[in-house]
């Protein structure tokens, strides 16, 4: 029997058979728990039997028809190995150490739980100083409570005065606020005032210095006028996208030839380029200076541009010829109709000209357009004449003189525009 019982049990620490020894003068405990739990089955079976008998006929009480082991007889090994293995898992559960157990793993169980104990034995003590300082400081607290009472009534009337002095300093902050606005009011109307006195004074100046300089010699003139054009070449852009050149008989835009001479005729293709890059740079100068054209609509698009009269935007007429056959006919005979647009939109871009030109003058009464525009004649010269080749080279040469004046002072009005 010890044999099998070594056979089935297991240490559940080491894993190594156990052996199972029952003491000598001691019941094995198994046993006893198996021969109590007979006892208690045979001593309900007789308490059913009597029930039987008092009820009678009547009704059938169904027994037990588990066979139940003789308390008289020795227990058999299966039974053994359940109670132990029930006992076994009871003790698992209760104590939270897998059972069974061999004598060197129990001895470690049993070392290291009272490790544990002291441990816990030694935190516990920690616990109890903790609590007995805890409970001397609160026997403190309540020593010093009346004291504490005392202070906080004692600064809530300091709170009190103080709140009531905050409240004094706000009313008097928000009266310094708005002196301090009266003030800043004040302070602006005099920046203004100062302002408007420097800028009277800056006019007065400028009248000063536009006598002396009209008093000033040619010489000096055109040196001044010489540093500002070289100053206006390095900082405009459109002396470098609009060169124009009045050198010799033609005047020329980008290197396009302005004009026709007996001597040396230029062609048409040349002359239309020309003539776009005029359109192009007189629109350029417009939205430059903000103007809107009053008396014109110009379309510029290179070599077949176009303008028209403002009363009349819809009949467009171009500026470009391509058959100087039909074009150049002597003064009182008939054009056609194509050379009467051509001529319609010369007046109009000379008439474009001197409009931007008085709007010049009116934002800067020192400005001036060098060449003197009337009707459809600039310096005298009729910009219509295309006919009389010399004169109609030199209008057009006029033309661009003034383009230059504008185009001088559009980078003087940019750079007032960025001061501002």
């Amino acid at each position: 029997m010890a044999g099998k019982m070594e056979s089935v049990f297991l240490c559940q620490s080491c894993r190594k058979p156990l052996k199972i020894v029952q003491r000598k003068g001691v019941k094995d405990s198994t046993l006893i728990a198996l021969q109590t739990r007979d006892s208690q089955d045979e001593a309900r079976k007789k308490k059913e039997a009597e029930a039987v008998k008092l009820l009678g006929e009547s009704f059938v009480v169904l027994s037990d028809t588990k066979k139940e082991s003789n308390p008289g007889k020795s227990v058999n090994f299966h039974d053994q190995v359940q109670a132990l293995t029930k006992i076994f898992e009871v003790v698992s559960d209760n104590c939270g150490i897998d059972c069974p157990l061999c004598d060197r793993c129990n001895y470690d169980v049993l070392r290291s739980l009272k490790e544990k104990i002291k441990d816990i034995k030694e935190e516990t003590e920690s616990f109890k100083k903790c609590i007995s300082a805890l409970e001397k400081e609160d026997r403190e607290k309540e020593d010093c409570s009346e004291v504490e009472r005392l202070e906080l009534v004692q600064e809530k009337e300091y709170a009190r005065e103080f709140e009531k002095q905050i409240q004094a300093i706000k009313r008097q902050r928000d009266k310094l606020a708005a002196e301090t606005l009266n003030l800043e009011q004040e302070s602006k109307k005099l920046d203004d005032f100062e302002k408007k006195f420097w800028d009277e004074y800056q006019e007065l100046e400028l009248e000063e210095a536009l006598t002396q300089e009209t008093h000033s010699s040619l010489e000096q003139r055109i040196e001044s006028a010489k540093q500002q054009l070289e100053q206006l070449k390095c900082t405009n852009v459109y002396n470098d996208a609009f060169y124009i050149s009045g050198e010799g008989h033609f005047a020329s835009i980008n290197g396009f030839k302005l004009g026709r001479l007996p001597s040396e005729q230029v062609e048409w293709d040349e002359i239309n380029a020309a003539l776009g890059q005029v359109v192009l740079l007189l629109t350029c100068i417009a939205k430059q200076a903000r103007y809107d054209f009053k008396g014109v609509v110009i379309h510029p698009m290179g070599s077949y541009s176009k303008i028209a009269d403002r009363k009349k935007p819809d009949v467009l007429n171009e500026l470009y010829n391509y058959n100087s056959n039909e074009f150049f006919l002597r003064q009182g005979s008939s054009s056609s109709s194509a050379g009467k647009r051509f001529h319609t939109a010369l007046h109009l871009l000379l008439r474009a000209v001197k409009e931007l030109g008085d709007y010049a003058s009116s934002e800067d009464p020192t400005f001036k357009l060098l060449k003197k525009i009337e009707g459809h004649k600039i310096e005298g010269i009729s910009i219509q004449a295309v006919a009389a080749e010399v004169q109609w080279t030199k209008a057009l040469k006029h033309l661009l003189v003034n383009l230059k004046c504008l185009l001088v002072w559009a980078a003087k009005y940019a750079a007032t525009e960025k001061k501002r």
